[in-house]
């Protein structure tokens, strides 16, 4: 009995750490801070700590540093959506964070997603043009773009407070934006949601393998019954 109970109080106690959120901060004006909070532990993914650069050699010249510069192509896209917008940024990568974001909540991410609770979400955009009718197109576009997305994942999870500010600045010379993101998940819907997806590829493909392997067994079998059933009337 006090074996049991032991077990049961060790199952208890990691049912209450599971439940538990991870609280995550994500802060974007200029620089991209975000940070992950467990309990009395926090961690800070961005910005990253720089490693120590090596000296570099003197014989390499200013014209090879120069062709570097030239040959250095755009960094792509990755599986973790903050981590491309880490190295990309701006206004074109806030962009994109959004659009990466949606991908997401329509994809596997969407049975997630809706356990996700946003104690704060603020966006703010400026958009800017050469001249008046450029930015009034724009910001129409952009607007278009970036309402329903966030009114669509706004839908999805739980939400406490939250504002989208867009406006056209007519007097800028380039655009830009801001945001600020305070969520909380916990871990325990995360495990609930692998295991319920686990089951569901257990059911729609393994099962259906073993189902076709049975089949061929059955064929195969059959077939040999009637190879033997010849020989024996030859």
């Amino acid at each position: 009995m006090p074996f049991l109970y032991t077990l049961l109080g060790i199952i208890l106690f990691i049912i209450v750490l599971f439940l538990i959120p991870v609280r995550v901060t994500a802060h974007y004006e200029g620089t991209f801070e975000m940070y992950v909070q467990y309990l009395f532990l926090k961690i800070r993914l961005f910005p990253k700590e720089e490693k120590e650069k090596q000296p570099k050699k003197e014989k390499e010249t200013k014209e090879k540093d120069d062709k570097k510069k030239q040959n250095k192509k755009p960094k792509e896209k990755g599986d973790n959506i903050f981590l491309t917008f880490y190295n990309n940024q701006g206004f074109e990568g806030v962009l994109q964070l959004i659009a990466d974001t949606m991908n997401a909540v329509g994809g596997m991410f969407g049975g997630i997603f809706k356990h996700f609770v946003f104690r704060e979400l603020y966006l703010e955009m400026k958009v800017s043009g050469s001249d008046a009718a450029e930015t009034a197109i724009k910001y129409g576009k952009i607007s278009s773009a970036v309402f329903p997305a966030m009114g669509y994942l706004c839908s999805k999870a739980r939400v406490k407070k939250y504002n989208i500010d867009i406006s056209p600045d007519f007097l800028a010379v380039k655009d830009e934006a801001m945001f600020h993101l305070k969520f909380g998940l916990s871990p325990i819907f995360v495990t609930n949601s692998v295991i319920a997806a686990g089951f569901k590829l257990f059911k729609n493909v393994l099962l259906k393998l073993i189902k076709s392997q049975n089949a061929d067994n059955k064929d195969k079998k059959s077939f040999e019954k009637q190879v033997k059933k010849a020989i024996k009337e030859r």
